[in-house]
């Protein structure tokens, strides 16, 4: 066993997400949101964070994160006859080496059980266009996407191809077949790796992010010429999904851009996660914005401060704002006035504590 996987047993023991170790400090873990020290484990030294890491790390890793100063990878561990998986980053700074792990779940969780709304399966049933998934780091996009992906993957006889860095959850082939790209191991950069996606016969392709106008002009391509991608962004609403879709792009071609994104978009999901009243985990909270004519002009017009009003006009579409989803987990008793409030745009909607 390795030194670190001591330290990772706890986090999973815990029912922790994340394990954050830092020279100079005790290791820390994020449990439902919050950070929480292990006070069970001695303060790291920088020799202990080295050590810890030279023991995981291959050859080529190492090399990379000599240059780089800087590395992300997936890490498997055994332990009592059961694998784990964590997503890993380990970095340089101050004081010295660094690193977070993210707890991997081995199970894909369906979409049932991580109460997505029904209009989110539908996106899963088109045959081709653009559908982002967004929200801040550790929001739960990831898992988001691949539920939807195992879904499309049990009840549909399509070829699935995801492209990430690194590649998280693992889909086996059910009815459909999935085949699974890590970028800087089966290639060398997104655009490689989509430049090859396009010509082996996907029906669906995962983007892990869209990084740089590069994936995103690729991202609308594919969608553009048949195909149903799926991909994730770090914003915090549908509307400035948008914006940011054109405006990574130089001014001289977002006219073009807004054409095709407003042919292209099927689907927004927005997403924030809010700790449980109760203490017993977080609940996910989703903005969603449905792909249609209204859409489409409004995209290409420049309208997107419009987007909310045709949010809340269009619940008939499965389109549901941020509030009402919140508003609902509020009154379901599942999270407090102050932090419904604290997510919401609008704080009137929510009365005194339950």
């Amino acid at each position: 066993m390795h030194r670190i996987d001591e330290l990772l047993l706890a986090v999973l023991d815990k029912g922790g997400s994340d394990l954050h170790i830092s020279t100079d400090s005790k290791p820390i873990i994020r449990l439902h949101g919050d950070l929480v020290t292990l006070e069970d484990f001695p303060i790291l030294t920088n020799p202990d964070t080295e050590e810890m890491f030279s023991e995981i790390l291959n050859d080529d890793q190492k090399s990379e994160l000599e240059q780089e100063r800087a590395i992300g990878f997936c890490y498997e561990m055994s332990f009592d006859q059961e694998e784990f998986r964590f997503r890993a980053n380990v970095f340089e700074q101050r004081k010295g080496w660094d690193g977070a792990f993210r707890v991997i779940p081995l199970e894909i969780p369906s979409m049932e059980e991580l109460n997505i709304p029904d209009t989110v399966k539908n996106f899963a049933e088109v045959h081709q266009g653009l559908v982002v998934v967004t929200g801040p780091s550790g929001c739960g996009k990831t898992t988001t996407l691949a539920a939807i992906i195992n879904f499309i993957n049990e009840n549909y006889s399509k070829h699935i191809i995801t492209l990430e860095e690194p590649i998280e959850y693992i889909h086996p082939h059910k009815n459909s077949i999935v085949r699974q790209r890590e970028i800087n191991l089966h290639s060398p950069t997104y655009r490689d790796a989509l430049t090859a996606a396009m010509r082996e016969d996907p029906d669906v392709i995962l983007i892990g992010e869209m990084a740089d106008a590069d994936s995103i002009q690729f991202a609308m391509t594919a969608a553009e010429t048949g195909h149903l991608v799926f991909s994730t962004l770090h914003t915090s609403s549908a509307a400035r999904t948008i914006d940011r879709l054109i405006d990574i792009f130089p001014a001289r071609q977002q006219s073009q851009v807004r054409i095709m994104l407003s042919e292209s978009l099927k689907g927004v999901v927005s997403q924030q996660l809010i700790k449980k009243k109760d203490g017993s985990g977080r609940a996910a909270a989703f903005e969603i914005l449905v792909g249609c004519i209204p859409l489409a002009t409004i995209i290409r017009e420049r309208r997107t401060f419009q987007i909310p009003s045709l949010i809340q006009t269009s619940k008939s579409l499965g389109m549901q704002s941020m509030d009402n989803s919140l508003l609902n987990l509020y009154n379901r008793g599942m999270i407090t006035t102050e932090l419904a409030r604290s997510a919401a745009t609008d704080e009137t909607m929510f009365g005194e504590s339950k």
